[in-house]
């Protein structure tokens, strides 16, 4: 039985290598062509942002799932790149300066 609710058949989508899969970097249907996603308005950005929690945790896996192989092709700008090297230099000054991560996690998820 049908409810109207369902997604469309899943129509495929080319992916950077030029290979056209069904499905998404982890498994997901994906509904929607390259072309077409070029062409998703801010309306249809809105009712993404609309959806259950859930819905929206699954898109959001499926957007980082698209970009997280990619990060070696984002440009890095200079004030970034001097942030860096004066975060390296820092460190190798004092490597008992900072904080461990778990101690700051803690502390920013105590201050929310």
């Amino acid at each position: 039985m049908t409810t109207g609710l369902e997604p469309p058949e899943p129509r495929g989508t080319v992916r950077p290598s030029g290979t056209l899969d069904r499905n998404g970097p982890h498994g997901e249907p994906c509904w929607l062509t390259d072309e077409e996603m070029k062409t998703v308005t801010r309306t249809e950005v809105n009712k993404l942002l609309d959806l259950p929690l859930p819905e929206r945790f699954e898109l959001a896996q499926a957007l980082w799932g698209s970009i997280e192989n990619e990060w070696d092709s984002l440009p890095v700008t200079d004030r970034e790149r001097r942030l860096l090297d004066d975060s390296l230099e820092a460190y190798y000054r004092d490597p008992d300066a900072g904080t461990p991560w778990p101690e700051a996690k803690a502390e920013l998820l105590r201050g929310l």
